[in-house]
């Protein structure tokens, strides 16, 4: 989930995309944001998180997100009893995202 300046809506978005209830961890990347964001996302539950230390706009954010996703495909391989729950969604949404990039 790329955040930027996202302090008013990340904890509702979070709610939202894990209600659902169909992945076990949200990778957030927080763009160097200079409000709350960075401090409220690493309070969130199952969360991963990535924070840039230099803006890079939306663009960059959104590729650190897909690289994130891809490094989380491999640490889940790597150790398998650490994450995820649910593999074959990681799977999934990790070779939807190798093609996207």
């Amino acid at each position: 989930m790329p955040a930027y300046k996202a302090e008013r809506t990340l904890e509702k978005t979070y709610r939202e995309v894990m209600t659902q209830q169909v992945v076990d961890w949200v990778i957030v990347v927080d763009d160097d944001s200079s409000d709350r964001t960075a401090e409220i996302d690493r309070t969130l539950p199952d969360t991963l998180v990535y924070s840039h230390i230099q803006n890079r706009g939306y663009g960059g954010n959104q590729k650190s997100c897909f690289c994130g996703t891809i490094i989380t495909l491999l640490r889940s391989v790597a150790r398998p009893n650490i994450f995820p729950k649910r593999p074959q969604l990681i799977f999934g949404e990790a070779a939807h995202t190798a093609w996207a990039v």
